[in-house]
């Protein structure tokens, strides 16, 4: 009846993690147990040394944002790239009880910064003077010499678009259109003959169920849709299996597919 390491119950006689009976004592000795928690690591700020993580929370209680901290401590940690180490100060700020600032925030601060900055005669970067979706000015910075940012710039629009475009077709290109299947999954419905099929084709494809829900609802609004190859490869596997087969295995498995007249299939 050796427990698991998550129990964290030790008895010292049997000398092993056990469970605990009804009396909380040890099921083969009766002995006491005692809670066995796992070493703390001594060192809690793995890949970065303490002065660095010192550095980090001054700059971020001083109002820097955390991927600025991070992209200029990166070089001096032990991590793989600045999203890990960003990762690691967030763990580490919270286990020293400094609290975490939202987005919102931190864009308020880094544009107080920037006012302060231009007040003290300090050359930075100029704010795009793009106007983004939602009426506000952008908070990104603008190109060198130009006073919008790569997302506001007319000049470079159309290459984004294109690539915008070129990756949508790469990922269409991995995905299967939805109408073809459509009528063939209807008319397997039809010849199941019975209530349930949409929870045996559910079964038989493997598809989630919110998934085949909104594509028939999608066929039925005239919409197009895309699937990708696993839900394709379950789809076929549907096709592939016979509807009579299928309701009598149902009925089998004692499982409700009787018609009740005058009540359409669900």
């Amino acid at each position: 009846m050796t427990a698991s390491r998550n129990w964290q119950t030790w008895c010292d006689t049997c000398n092993e993690y056990v469970a605990v009976d009804h009396n909380g004592a040890c099921p083969w000795c009766t002995g006491p147990v005692v809670k066995r928690l796992p070493p703390r690591p001594t060192d809690l700020y793995i890949g970065m040394t303490p002065e660095i993580f010192e550095a980090a929370a001054k700059a971020y209680v001083a109002g820097h944002g955390m991927h600025d901290i991070a992209d200029a401590l990166f070089d001096r940690t032990q991590y793989s790239s600045p999203r890990t180490f960003r990762n690691a100060l967030r763990n580490a700020f919270r286990r020293n009880g400094i609290t975490i600032r939202p987005l919102s925030k931190s864009a308020t601060l880094r544009l107080k910064r920037r006012s302060y900055a231009r007040l003290a005669g300090e050359e930075i970067g100029t704010r795009c003077s793009g106007i983004t979706k939602a009426g506000a000015q952008c908070l990104r910075d603008a190109q060198s010499g130009k006073t919008v940012c790569v997302f506001h710039d007319p000049e470079r629009r159309g290459e984004l678009s294109a690539s915008s475009l070129e990756l949508r077709a790469k990922q269409r290109a991995q995905m299967v259109h939805w109408n073809p299947y459509a009528e063939r999954v209807l008319a397997w419905r039809d010849e199941f003959g019975g209530r349930g099929w949409r929870s045996e084709a559910i079964r038989i494809s493997g598809m989630p169920s919110g998934t085949f829900s909104s594509l028939l609802h999608a066929h039925q609004h005239g919409r197009d849709k895309y699937i990708n190859r696993a839900a394709a490869a379950g789809l076929d596997r549907l096709l592939a299996t016979d509807p009579h087969e299928a309701r009598e295995a149902r009925i089998a498995r004692g499982e409700y597919t009787v018609r009740i007249p005058g009540q359409e299939i669900a």
